[in-house]
């Protein structure tokens, strides 16, 4: 029989929150706490959670790995069909062999990049060099509008093109 109990997503965001919540401290080291307690375990295959133990990696990282791994433009080019099926192979470095400090290495470096993306992909995050403190010069030459001369725009330059706004005539009864 069905149950028709309605599941309150409220209960377990405040416990979550009232652990220190997702920005203080970490949100799956927080997950992973609730979900010790309610004898839960990670979503995992056997064979991934040895991977994982091999690597010495953690579930977080392997979310992180994931992430930065679908947004690497080497990966998408070479993996779009399985993209655009919506289900991608991930590689993990070391699966197929015995994992190693190479492989964890690379995991490790990859899992880094997709944790860097996580925090500019979060909108409440603060991130150093982007968000917070000064721009690092990768950063300083973004969204710099500049004329066709190499001046930079001010003022006037932003108006629209009088030859391109709509007309404000209206035609009536043709």
């Amino acid at each position: 029989m069905k149950s028709t109990a309605r599941f309150d997503a409220r209960e377990g965001r405040e416990a979550l929150l009232a652990r220190g919540g997702p920005i203080e401290s970490g949100f799956f080291r927080q997950e992973a706490e609730l979900c010790a307690d309610a004898g839960l375990r990670a979503n995992l295959s056997v064979a991934a959670q040895r991977y994982l133990k091999g690597i010495g990696g953690t579930v977080e990282e392997l979310f992180h790995f994931v992430l930065g791994t679908l947004h690497d433009a080497g990966f998408s080019t070479v993996n779009v069909d399985g993209l655009r099926l919506g289900w991608p192979r991930i590689p993990l470095p070391g699966w197929s062999e015995d994992a190693d400090e190479v492989a964890a290495g690379r995991f490790a470096a990859i899992a880094e990049r997709g944790r860097e993306l996580a925090r500019l992909l979060d909108p409440e995050a603060p991130v150093p060099g982007v968000t917070i403190g000064d721009p690092g010069p990768e950063v300083a030459v973004i969204a710099v509008p500049t004329k066709m001369n190499g001046h930079q725009m001010s003022g006037d330059d932003f108006a629209p093109a009088r030859h391109l706004l709509p007309s404000r005539r209206t035609r009536h009864g043709s």
